[in-house]
């Protein structure tokens, strides 16, 4: 992968006055390739900070795991929903699903990486797909190379019609961490239309979330 450091200034008009932030970070290119010897599929990764992240959704099915909507061209398009045990053994070999003090550091990263805490979850973004029923898009600016989909996530059928909901309004990735003070449930990062804030915190292990293997 190739290295290299960028300064991003920001210009802000505030009453005709121009206030610059300027900051330095370290950032390295999105041109890493994992491919998946078990099925073929290959994904973008990204190293962001210390680790090396997959800059996509896994697709791999296994038992646990579907489609949003159980429709194909979803899995095509935003990888595959994984309950918490069916996630314990998705990732290939030399990667795995990453710890709740993973994702705890990749929030970090992402909030010092923005102008402001307040736009944190714009730097883990897509800079398409976050909308409100296509009237008003809150995409982020994907600063880091994480490239997060709003995906939605698989609940239970006593939360709706459809056990699958939020597509266009969140997305949520599961850590190996179950939650020691209630076993059924397990931590996940969590970035939601409209809230600029990030959040790792336990969810029902019988929940479907995608996933992004972090490389050993």
């Amino acid at each position: 992968m190739k290295k290299f450091f960028g300064k991003i200034v920001r210009a802000v008009a505030l009453t005709g006055i121009v206030a610059v932030i300027s900051f330095a970070r370290s950032v390295t290119s999105n041109d890493g390739v994992l491919k998946d010897p078990r099925d073929g599929k290959t994904y973008k990764t990204v190293k962001i900070g210390n680790q090396v992240w997959m800059a996509e959704n896994l697709n791999f099915k296994n038992k646990g795991s579907s489609c949003f909507d159980k429709k194909q061209e979803n899995c095509d398009k935003y990888g595959r929903l994984y309950t918490w045990k069916a996630a314990q053994k998705a990732c290939p070999a030399g990667w795995h699903l990453p710890k709740r003090q993973e994702l705890d550091a990749l929030m970090e990263l992402a909030q010092k990486t923005a102008s402001d805490e307040s736009k944190a979850s714009a730097v883990l973004k897509s800079k398409t797909g976050w909308t409100n029923h296509g009237k008003k898009d809150e995409s982020g600016d994907d600063l880091l190379g994480f490239n997060a989909l709003p995906v939605g996530y698989m609940g239970d059928e006593e939360e709706g019609n459809s056990p699958y909901i939020s597509e266009t309004y969140a997305a949520f990735f599961w850590s190996s961490t179950s939650d020691k003070d209630y076993n059924p449930d397990a931590y996940r990062l969590g970035l939601f239309y409209g809230d600029v804030h990030i959040s790792v915190g336990p969810l029902p292990k019988y929940y479907g979330m995608s996933i992004r293997c972090l490389k050993n």
